[in-house]
Order: C-alpha cells, then structure tokens, then sequence
C-alpha cells in the first residue's frame, strides 16, 4: 500500500483531528469517489445524522413543525437519534479500520451518472490510484458522423 494514503487514513483517524482534511478522489473500478476523509468514529456519528435527518424528512409536515417546535433537545428528536445510533453501531462494533478511508460529503461519479451520499467507507485495496489536487472531466468528442435514411410509402 503506498505510504503516503496510509498516512492519511492515520491522519484522518486520529483524535482530535487537527484542521480540515484536503479533499481526495479515488478511481475505484468504474467509479472516481470524491470525498474529505474523516475518522472512524466520525463516520458512525455522520451517519446517525444522516439517517435521523432522512427519518424527519420522512415525516408528514405536520409531525416536522412539532419536531421543530420541540427543538434539538426534544424528547422525540432524542428518541430518533438514539434509535439511528444504535442501529449504525450495530454495524460497526470493533473493526480494524487501518484499511479502509472514510469520508464524508461523498460523490461517485461515472460515466452512468453521480450518486452523493453524506458518508461511505472505501475499503483500500479498491483505490488503484488517489489525489488531492483539484481535476477536470473532459468528455470525448465523436469522431464519427451518423446518417439516418427514412423510406415512406
């Protein structure tokens, strides 16, 4: 594995976390990831935030606005938190992490389309190359000409 990507999962993983972490993009197999790499640990809490964000949306508008005429420290807000806290830890547990990066803000791109998601784990022996510098996509241009005929009769 190349030092330097090992550095950043170390870096990203340690606590505190020291400033913002760059921006990286992985072409993994047919897919370019770009996300901010960020703990283990933040990985889980994100997606509690996440899944409790996707809850209340969910919701009727009705049922939001009692939400949000409760506040944040609403019993029922807690409830839900707790709930997406539990079911995301229920997925981690104790993991050796040192081989996978987290990151958050995370958009796969290809040539079928962008998925965005808040959070996704990328496991490291999937990353065939990465980079923190900014990039550009150029799509490529037809070197063919394509003629239709239509016959009526």
């Amino acid at each position: 594995m190349d030092p330097r990507l090992a550095a950043l999962v170390a870096s990203a993983n340690a606590e505190p976390q020291v400033g913002e972490m760059p921006t990286v993009t992985l072409p993994t197999g047919p897919w370019m990831v770009t996300g901010i790499p960020i703990s283990d640990n933040a990985f889980f809490h994100f997606s509690a935030h996440a899944i409790t964000q996707q809850t209340v949306s969910g919701l009727h508008p009705k049922a939001q606005r009692s939400l949000a005429a409760e506040g944040q420290s609403g019993n029922r807000l807690n409830d839900m938190r707790e709930a997406a806290t539990k079911l995301v830890l229920t997925t981690g547990g104790t993991v050796d992490s040192s081989n996978v990066l987290c990151l958050r803000d995370v958009k796969f791109n290809s040539t079928a389309g962008e998925i965005s998601t808040p959070v996704a784990r990328v496991p490291l022996h999937s990353i065939s190359a990465w980079w923190i510098t900014p990039w550009e996509h150029k799509q490529a241009r037809s070197t063919g000409y394509f003629v239709g005929v239509d016959f009526s009769f």
